[in-house]
């Protein structure tokens, strides 16, 4: 076995990363958009750029 496989340790303490307020908060206003019917779609991404630079 070769020094660099014996050196090799999975730490096996997984740790789940800390998600702040703002991603929820922007996770479920991701959810009220998607089941809004008013809310725009779109199939070209020219057209969304073009919307988001006006």
């Amino acid at each position: 076995m070769s020094t660099a496989a014996k050196n090799f340790r999975i730490n096996s303490e997984l740790k789940y990363p800390e998600h702040s307020g703002e991603l929820f908060e922007a996770i479920e206003e991701a959810k009220r958009l998607e089941a809004d019917p008013k809310t725009k779609r779109y199939t070209d991404m020219d057209e969304m750029w073009a919307d988001l630079d006006k």
